[in-house]
């Protein structure tokens, strides 16, 4: 059987973590430009909703967007944490959507992401909860994130 390959990530890469790596050669900018690029594919291959800016947000069940900075080593080691926990499970993963905070140019992008989660963003990750269709809770920071995900049986 051959392995597929997902077109732009180079096999090497096997984590998000992975994708800030050291690579001879690669300045830190062009590496976490390169992550920003390839982070959507990633999510994609895992099996994890991409969030879209002005996305619908379901009215029923509860439903969680996190968005990561994929500039961060520990926001990226979380999504490992997720893709693992998730491991194709379909209907644990349309739960969750992801998206990278570092295509938001302010907070006004921020909030097509995340409507109705209003104030400024100080720590990464980020993840909005809805119930319903409504925002039910904000959480800043991996910790936080990382603890509602655990409560959600999400990790």
């Amino acid at each position: 059987m051959v392995a597929q390959r997902t077109v732009g990530i180079p096999q090497a890469v096997t984590a998000f973590s992975d994708l800030l790596a050291q690579q001879p050669g690669r300045s830190v900018g062009e590496i976490q430009a390169d992550a920003a690029q390839k982070l959507g594919a990633m999510l994609r291959s895992a099996g994890i909703p991409v969030r879209e800016p002005d996305g619908r947000i379901p009215l029923q069940g509860r439903h969680l967007i996190l968005g990561v900075a994929s500039f961060s080593t520990v926001d990226l080691q979380l999504l490992d944490e997720l893709a693992q926990a998730l491991d194709g499970s379909r209907a644990d993963a349309q739960r969750v959507a992801v998206f990278d905070l570092q295509q938001c140019r302010d907070q006004h992008d921020v909030a097509r992401y995340l409507p109705g989660a209003f104030g400024p963003v100080w720590n990464t990750p980020v993840l909005g909860i809805w119930d319903n269709g409504s925002l039910a809770r904000r959480i800043d920071g991996v910790a936080g994130c990382r603890q509602m995900l655990q409560q959600e049986g999400l990790l």
